[in-house]
């Protein structure tokens, strides 16, 4: 059985020494009754074996069934999209999981390919979908001409992995550029890991040490309207854009334009929350002509897709995490 602890959840330990006691991993999620519940046939029961099942359910309880959206989740909720051949290991340990979950974080499976075979890119997804927002009288994306003709609208897809994702803008990352509000992944990211320096991932370690020596480099000696100045210069914006949105701590901790897209429509198929409703995220994406790609707002006529240069700021605009 559970750790019994009334009214509060069970620690770190008895979580841990709990999940080790467990022989079979389905009995964490699935205890044994004296009759087992019929599968939907509408929803084919998805089989998996070894050490990905043991993991799928170890995650699972220690994210709860709120936070964690894995393969059955996808299969039931969310058809559009087709599961790989070889579900990907979950790359996170236990104290990260809780690090994450704490820090109200969603763990997903982001898949990358359409139910059809099709890459899953934003005008696949928007082709999908529209069908049952029309029938909402609703519409996914609002029309504005100018992603249908770039090309990452037609060729860029959500990476095929688990990740960590929220639903709610980082606190204290709007009315920022681009340069503050990765700043703010950095303190997030030093926070998330305060006390426990030895325990960050590598991954963690290499952006936030990148991440200094490009500050240093670029902008610790300029004032804070320098620096806007600079992000929006006539002849270097693009420059800028395009150096920061490449950076390992805004590709790792950012999503791109499609990932985007992908949450905000998972988000409400599968869990009935609407991410980005009345705000917008900042994506790692930058458009054909060079402007780093913004979305939200995903209200009834559409999630609205703006282009802006790295030194813009908006009350409304902020990070919606997205961690590797």
């Amino acid at each position: 059985p559970m750790p019994d602890t009334p009214n509060r959840p069970p620690t770190s330990e008895q979580m841990r020494a709990w999940i080790e006691s467990v022989k079979d991993p389905s009995q964490i999620l699935r205890p044994k009754r004296a009759t087992k519940p019929r599968p939907s046939p509408e929803v084919p029961t998805i089989k998996l074996e070894g050490d990905i099942a043991r993991q799928i359910e170890t995650a699972r309880t220690i994210m709860g069934p709120d936070a964690f959206f894995g393969p059955e989740q996808i299969k039931e909720k969310y058809p559009y999209v087709r599961l790989p051949d070889i579900i990907p290991p979950i790359p996170f340990d236990q104290d990260r999981m809780e690090r994450e979950r704490n820090a109200d974080m969603v763990l997903r499976l982001v898949c990358d390919t359409a139910q059809d075979g099709a890459p899953l890119t934003g005008s696949k997804l928007n082709e999908l979908l529209l069908p049952s927002y029309t029938a909402r009288n609703v519409t996914f994306l609002f029309n504005e001409p100018w992603y249908k003709t770039d090309p990452l609208f037609t060729t860029q897809t959500p990476r095929l992995a688990w990740v960590f994702m929220a639903t709610e803008l980082l606190p204290d990352s709007t009315n920022k550029n681009y340069v503050d509000q990765t700043q703010t992944i950095a303190v997030h990211i030093r926070n998330l890991w305060q006390g426990s320096d030895a325990r960050m991932p590598q991954q963690d370690r290499d952006d936030l040490r990148e991440w200094d020596e490009y500050y240093r480099a670029n902008f610790a000696a300029q004032t804070p309207e320098e620096i806007t100045a600079l992000l929006n210069g006539e002849t270097i914006w693009k420059k800028y854009a395009q150096e920061l949105s490449n950076l390992g701590i805004n590709q790792h901790n950012r999503g791109n334009l499609v990932e985007h897209l992908d949450h905000i429509a998972f988000m409400r198929q599968a869990a009935d929350k609407k991410s980005l409703k009345t705000t917008y995220a900042w994506t790692a994406t930058r458009s054909d002509d060079g402007f780093l790609v913004v979305v939200g707002n995903a209200e009834a006529v559409g999630a609205f897709l703006h282009r802006w240069e790295p030194g813009g700021s908006d009350g409304a605009i902020g990070v919606l995490l997205v961690r590797r």
